[in-house]
């Protein structure tokens, strides 16, 4: 925002000065010293033929604007911050975090009117983490030795989101909401989470917590920051109902991902505030052969 801001004015400014310029070669008896009157005293050149005066008055005014609108969405509140706000909100009030990010995204997606943002239907796949039994690890560990365990658990889920091509959309406590533009790519970054994690614990003494994991894939309203819709709450109710260490997915996913791992079938399962159910399969992500992505990520 700022930068294009600074471009602008860049840019206004330039081509002023060279019609100014362009002015005092192609009229008799002007001087670069003329310039100088004029900008001291703008009411001058405005009796007299200098016609660049016209550019700078409106180009002025068009910069003066732009100022002012990008002030003004410096100031006010992001649509993440404000519903990442409405989350912590709602989890201080002991509603489960999957519920808390369901309703803070619905409840901003109600406040938002037609045509104020950047709307664009896209197909994309969720992923949802959350680690289970944290409230209980964090009571037992002490919030000293959890803040530096929830920091590496960050780290790592982010880097591994990265090397398969994802993007973060929000995070909140241990919890993380990732998107995708391929669903593969989602169950290929989930199934190294849960592998990578599997490795920690056989390698380290220190405490790795158990990860649960859902994914969802479909079309989604989004904009530079937000994903919103129907795929979002299927993601997150999936994840809710997850135990353990487990990768749930639908059947829209195994449809569109190339899997190289088996399933277990979980058969239809209800979903908190859901009409229908949803055929639901867990990834068995310790069987079958390991694979990193290879080759340029594409940009998310």
């Amino acid at each position: 925002m700022l930068g294009r801001l600074i471009s602008r004015t860049l840019a206004y400014l330039a081509i002023g000065v060279f019609l100014s310029l362009v002015w005092v070669v192609v009229t008799d008896g002007a001087t670069v010293t003329d310039l100088r009157d004029y900008a001291a005293s703008p009411s001058t050149a405005l009796t007299l033929e200098f016609w660049p005066v016209v550019y700078w008055l409106i180009g002025g005014l068009l910069v003066v604007l732009t100022a002012s609108r990008t002030l003004g969405d410096m100031l006010r509140p992001s649509t993440w911050s404000r519903q990442l706000r409405r989350t912590r909100e709602l989890e201080l009030q002991g509603i489960p975090r999957a519920e808390a990010i369901l309703t803070a995204a619905q409840e901003n997606e109600g406040r938002r009117g037609r045509g104020s943002w950047r709307r664009g239907d896209q197909f994309l796949a969720v992923l949802f983490t959350d680690m289970s039994g944290s409230t209980q690890l964090n009571e037992q560990m002490g919030d000293a030795r959890w803040a530096k365990l929830v920091a590496d658990h960050r780290s790592f889920v982010r880097d591994t989101t990265k090397r398969h091509g994802g993007a973060e959309v929000n995070t909140q406590g241990d919890g993380f909401f990732m998107r995708f533009d391929d669903p593969g790519r989602a169950v290929d970054c989930a199934i190294a989470i849960q592998r990578g994690l599997d490795r920690l614990r056989s390698r380290s003494a220190e405490v790795v917590p158990p990860v649960r994991i859902g994914i969802h894939c479909g079309l989604a309203i989004h904009d530079d920051h937000d994903v919103l819709g129907q795929v979002v709450n299927i993601g997150a109710r999936l994840m809710d109902i997850a135990s353990g260490d487990d990768i749930l997915v639908t059947e829209p996913v195994v449809d569109r991902a190339d899997l190289q791992v088996p399933l277990e079938d979980r058969g239809l399962v209800p979903l908190k505030g859901l009409a229908q159910p949803r055929h639901v399969m867990a990834i068995r992500w310790r069987d079958g052969v390991e694979t990193e992505p290879t080759g340029e990520q594409p940009r998310v």
